[in-house]
């Protein structure tokens, strides 16, 4: 899939969005001054990539939250896609375990994490949970993603990550290779060689990294992955297991 934002005249970015864009990224000194960053940049990629639905799916009063937690510096945010009396929200660390001390890195690393959230939150929002849709799903990818990086999602993160880095002169870190390898130790799902080709992963570098992630050793963090994703895909969870146990059911790894 290849995403032009110039091309397309409904969501073509205006004048003032390719300003922020091409311009100097700010330098962050307060969990204030990120969630201003936030708020300007999701509106950006929302106008760009998500036709404009994922903040309509957000908390309308609190869409983004920030928090400070150097506890765990893997983890610079997550998303919730809202159930019952929750709605969705994104929350984003401000605390930064790799900041390298120059101008806007803490801002570069803030907007490149509010993109992988918001490929969550489209995602959770948008997907159809049917029970047909979940059952094509498991046998057309085998685990279609426990964590919520399968595959689906690692379609959309590749796409959108390579048409934003066309227009910004900095890294995109959108943390593909992380979350493929969480995937892989929570699910046990591993990608097709074209997949990966696709996505542009090394699997040998891919294997590496995942073979350091222990269940047992995932923390916090883990669990909090886990726990937010397992709602929304509680019910694909449970048919794979049925039809995992099934002596007719046959699946592609």
């Amino acid at each position: 899939m290849n995403i032009d934002l110039c091309s397309n005249r409904r969501f073509r970015l205006k004048r003032w969005q390719f300003t922020i864009i091409k311009g100097e990224i700010p330098h962050i000194t307060s969990e204030e001054d990120l969630l201003e960053l936030a708020t300007t940049w999701i509106r950006i990629f929302d106008h760009a990539f998500f036709f404009n639905l994922v903040r309509r799916g957000l908390d309308q009063q609190s869409p983004i939250k920030t928090y400070h937690d150097d506890s765990n510096g893997h983890r610079q945010g997550f998303s919730t896609p809202g159930y019952f009396i929750v709605k969705a929200y994104i929350s984003l660390n401000s605390y930064v375990s790799h900041d390298d001390g120059t101008t806007g890195f803490v801002a570069r690393s803030t907007i490149s994490t509010l993109l992988y959230e918001m490929v969550h939150v489209f995602l959770a929002l948008y997907s159809c949970q049917c029970t047909e849709c979940q059952r094509h799903t498991v046998s057309r990818n085998g685990i279609s993603g426990q964590s919520g990086h399968g595959p689906n999602w690692a379609n959309a993160m590749n796409a959108i990550e390579e048409a934003f880095q066309d227009h910004v002169q900095w890294e995109v870190e959108g943390g593909m290779l992380e979350s493929l390898a969480l995937e892989m130790a929570t699910s046990g799902w591993f990608p097709r060689d074209d997949q990966l080709e696709r996505w542009g992963i090394n699997p040998h570098e891919l294997l590496s990294v995942a073979e350091e992630i222990e269940l047992a050793d995932l923390g916090r963090t883990g669990c909090q992955v886990i726990w937010l994703c397992n709602v929304m895909y509680e019910s694909h969870v449970e048919l794979w297991k049925m039809l995992k146990l099934s002596e007719n059911s046959k699946f592609e790894y």
